[in-house]
């Protein structure tokens, strides 16, 4: 799903790089409503494939992945100054 995300942004999550976007980003997501869960399994998430559609046709996407990314110590600390 982070994946699929990363590639509507135009930013692809590559594997043995820092990804774009993140399950943290997805499971937030999920959290707010943008995306459903249909699994049952708190291990494992299947998501409607229509609203993944719907969320990554977003013009605000960006905007959205931006707000539920985590910040990192630095930007934490630029952003306290």
């Amino acid at each position: 799903m982070a994946d699929r995300i990363a590639e509507a942004l135009g930013t692809p999550n590559v594997h043995g790089q820092k990804a774009a976007v993140t399950s943290f980003v997805v499971r937030r997501f999920t959290t707010r409503g943008l995306l459903i869960d249909l699994s049952g399994n708190p291990k494992v998430t299947l998501h409607q494939p229509g609203r993944v559609t719907e969320v990554c046709a977003r013009g605000n996407l960006a905007e959205l992945v931006a707000a539920d990314t985590p910040l990192g110590s630095d930007q934490a600390t630029n952003r306290l100054a």
